[in-house]
């Protein structure tokens, strides 16, 4: 891969060399391992929909029995209808049911938490790859890590990662060669 790079023509529109760029992006990416991150930030991501789904079946299943309203899940069971299999649907259907028989509260229990550790995994993986973008070291701790992911928004100023925006749109803007 290395020499495949170095074997691009030289490239420069004005003062920018465009093919330096690209040898540093291709290089970057490859030492970043972007593609797994990626691949870890979708995992995690369609992890977070399972227990959400379940969530959501326990919250139909609470609204149906404290308000009286009829047929919550079956309404959302047909609107999924439309974008789903018919396999999948009469799967979800059966499930739906099930958490909806069983009055649902530990379903949202259960959901809510999953579905918030799940996407908090995702973000967390966001981060991870932020940190390798930029080089930075994390060290933060496991429990620090996970309370910020999950609710203490508060101290994300305290993390590099917002600086780190500052100075992308700082380096942007110089490329660009604009004053903004």
């Amino acid at each position: 891969m290395a020499t495949m790079i170095e074997k691009l023509p030289e490239w420069h529109v004005g003062r920018v060399n465009i093919s330096g760029i690209a040898k540093e992006t291709i290089r970057e990416v490859g030492d970043d391992d972007l593609s797994g991150l990626a691949a870890e930030m979708a995992y995690h991501s369609i992890l977070a929909i399972f227990p959400f789904l379940l969530f959501l079946a326990g919250l139909t299943s609470f609204i149906d029995t404290l308000f009286g309203v009829g047929n919550v899940t079956d309404q959302i069971v047909e609107k999924a209808s439309h974008v789903m299999p018919q396999d999948a649907t009469s799967l979800l259907r059966s499930f739906t049911q099930e958490v909806v028989n069983s009055q649902g509260t530990g379903a949202i229990i259960f959901g809510l938490a999953g579905a918030i550790w799940s996407a908090s995994s995702a973000i967390g993986s966001a981060m991870k790859a932020l940190n390798r973008a930029y080089d930075v070291k994390e060290d933060r701790g496991f429990v620090r890590r996970k309370t910020l992911l999950v609710g203490n928004r508060d101290r994300f100023q305290d993390e590099p990662i917002p600086h780190e925006f500052v100075r992308l749109q700082s380096g942007i803007r110089g490329i660009g060669g604009g004053s903004s």
